[in-house]
């Protein structure tokens, strides 16, 4: 049975495409590197004290933070820096290739759903993962909300934290944003965390993606033909 949604929302890293560790390496070093520079100290004098802040911060919003949102909100880091350091190591041609089924599936759900895509990722590295997986056209820049979009926001820092996930007011903004109430909308992702848990308490339908397979299956779920669709 076809089931009707006003706004389908999708995770990006380990939904649209399989967590990939060697990638998801890079972050924390590159943020541990910019924090130690952002106060004349060596990475690794700095270890302990990032993770302390994670912890604090963890506290604030509710959730695991990433290293970026963590180095966001305590250092005085050149964020802008930080993402062009991150998009200059991250091999993702090496790590991560496209999927001609997810590409499918991703085409036959947009084709009857409006799409977008609210990730903790940078704006940058998301439109460079976007293009590689052959994505960009379903979901454009005005289909996204990454954490440089919210970063980029004239509000301070405590405001923006409550923007990113797994804090409500992110998927509240969404919502807004479309003008969707949250019982229309279907949150697509991998977290239960990051993901899951803050779209159920809102009132949205969840669909949790661990494997590529469950991806793949979503348009039988909602109940549409996933092929053939012309691409």
């Amino acid at each position: 049975m076809f089931k009707d949604f006003d706004l389908i929302i999708f995770d990006l890293d380990g939904t649209l495409y399989p967590v990939s560790r060697e990638l998801d390496s890079v972050y924390p070093i590159v943020a541990l590197e910019m924090a130690a520079k952002s106060v004349n100290c060596q990475p690794s004098e700095i270890k302990i004290d990032f993770e302390r802040k994670r912890t604090e911060l963890a506290r604030l919003i509710n959730g695991p933070p990433t290293s970026t949102l963590t180095l966001m909100y305590f250092y005085e880091a050149d964020i802008a820096a930080f993402e062009t350091e991150i998009n200059r190591r991250l091999q993702i041609e090496k790590y991560i290739q496209p999927d001609p089924h997810t590409i499918q599936t991703i085409a036959a759900i947009a084709r009857q759903y409006p799409i977008f895509l609210f990730t903790t990722n940078n704006g940058r590295t998301t439109a460079h993962i976007l293009e590689h997986l052959q994505l960009t056209d379903f979901f454009p820049p005005a289909r996204r909300l990454t954490f440089s979009d919210i970063n980029a926001l004239p509000i301070d820092k405590s405001a923006k934290i409550a923007l990113m996930k797994p804090a409500l007011k992110g998927y509240e903004y969404v919502l807004e944003k479309f003008s969707v109430r949250p019982e229309r909308c279907l949150m697509v992702g991998d977290s239960m965390t990051m993901d899951i848990e803050p779209a159920t308490q809102l009132g949205m339908a969840t669909y949790r993606v661990t494997m590529p397979a469950q991806l793949h299956a979503l348009p039988q779920w909602l109940g549409i033909n996933s092929w053939p669709v012309d691409l």
